[in-house]
């Protein structure tokens, strides 16, 4: 088949779940399809892109400036060469209800060329990454490219994912902002649903959940996967005390919600049972306050680490205390294909089939998740062998391989499906 991936960032580097799979699923399926790109990226990450691997020609880049502050924002929508982005920004804005990813997306030069690509590129499959990307797209695909398939990876279900973010959100002016962006976004995701040929949801789970709103056989679930071979076994090599690992990529909110929660509820209390514990925190965006802790309590910020399987190897346990957010965490799948003790909340381990206490010492409350972690450091030879249960139920279901036969199945029925309507 002759797919094209259109991706709200390109997956390289790797810095977050998200690249992750993009990265992994174009380099397997890219051994036996032909496979384009189109992504937006912003200046600065682009000088720091390798090539991807599994693409058929270089993936097409499209530059949108990134403006952190809001005077930055006004001043650049105001000049008068981004007049008509602005006024079709303030109509999706203000007349459409699109939610603020949607209308973030609409830069013109993308546009164009996706127009260009959809209507001449004489593709098998176009897949959206993402539900603001395919929200925002797939009405205007549909009709450049009528026998092409649409589909859409639903990393999660977005109006869920901004639910359990703004439930967890303590600041009243930024609930107030989620709980209206979640009411945008419910009506624009059901929309999409409906519109394209074929849902990809990362858990059976959410394939439930959207298949109570449109036809069940457009809905596929096919989870994220993990690299075995890459992230394969490792004895444990502390140095002196025990340390944790936390791991996320912090401007995705619940990563950072989850770390601040972690410091300020349950890390302290360890710190006073062990004396001597050490914690690793690795991930871009960290902000101030995180930052200021470093050398502080047994704390080390590492960043953006390209390869975290040393920092892994010295680790006792990997701690995951995700309180909002939805769809399955790489960097789960990865410390469980590692060998790696992990203390999680349910959520964390949402839509991978582990369980607790066979495969992962889990905690929802604050005492709970203390208690947990407290099982899995006073007993070290019995979190390795919960570990090593883990790591085979990763292999038999998790590899990128198996993960890519799903996503080839999903890809041949919205095909046969639009044949079929056609």
């Amino acid at each position: 088949m002759k797919a094209l991936v259109v991706t709200p960032f390109y997956p390289l580097p790797i810095r977050s779940g998200g690249h992750a799979r993009i990265a992994n699923l174009v380099k397997y399926l890219g051994r036996q399809h032909q496979i384009d790109m189109l992504s937006l990226v912003t200046p600065e990450h682009s000088r720091e892109a390798p090539e991807l691997e599994g693409l058929a020609r270089p993936a097409e880049k499209i530059f949108c400036k990134q403006n952190h502050t809001l005077a930055a924002r006004v001043q650049e929508a105001l000049a008068p060469a981004k007049w008509p982005r602005t006024f079709r920004r303030i109509v999706d804005r203000l007349v459409l209800r699109m939610p603020h990813e949607a209308v973030r997306y609409y830069q013109p030069d993308f546009v164009r060329r996706l127009q260009s690509l959809a209507s001449e590129g004489g593709y098998d499959i176009i897949q959206f990454e993402f539900t603001a990307m395919g929200g925002r797209f797939v009405p205007m695909v549909k009709t450049l490219a009528p026998d092409s398939a649409l589909t859409v990876e639903e990393i999660d279900i977005a109006y869920v994912y901004l639910d359990r973010l703004m439930r967890e959100e303590k600041d009243p002016h930024r609930k107030r902002y989620l709980e209206g962006e979640m009411n945008k976004m419910i009506p624009f995701e059901k929309r999409l649903w409906k519109e394209a040929d074929a849902i990809i949801a990362m858990s059976d789970a959410d394939r439930d959940h959207i298949s109570r709103h449109v036809q069940a056989e457009k809905v596929w679930s096919v989870p994220n996967g993990v690299d075995t071979e890459y992230f394969a076994y490792q004895p444990r090599k502390p140095k002196g005390r025990q340390r944790l690992l936390f791991v996320g990529y912090y401007q995705h909110p619940p990563n950072l919600q989850a770390l601040e929660y972690f410091l300020g509820e349950i890390y302290p209390r360890l710190r006073q049972r062990y004396p001597q514990l050490g914690l690793d925190i690795i991930g871009d965006a960290a902000p101030a306050a995180i930052k200021a802790r470093h050398g502080k309590d047994g704390i080390a910020l590492h960043g953006y680490v390209p390869d975290i399987r040393p920092l892994m190897a010295q680790a006792t346990v990997l701690a995951a205390s995700i309180r909002s957010g939805g769809g399955t965490r790489l960097k789960m799948l990865e410390a469980f294909a590692a060998g790696l003790p992990i203390i999680a909340t349910s959520l964390a381990i949402e839509g991978i089939d582990v369980r607790p206490g066979e495969h992962v010492f889990v905690g929802d409350t604050a005492e709970e998740y203390f208690a947990a972690a407290c099982r899995a450091l006073d007993d070290p030879a019995g979190a390795v062998e919960i570990a090593m249960n883990a790591r085979k139920q990763i292999e038999r279901f998790y590899s990128w391989q198996v993960i890519c036969q799903q996503l080839e199945k999903a890809w041949n029925h919205a095909r046969e499906r639009k044949y079929a309507h056609a």
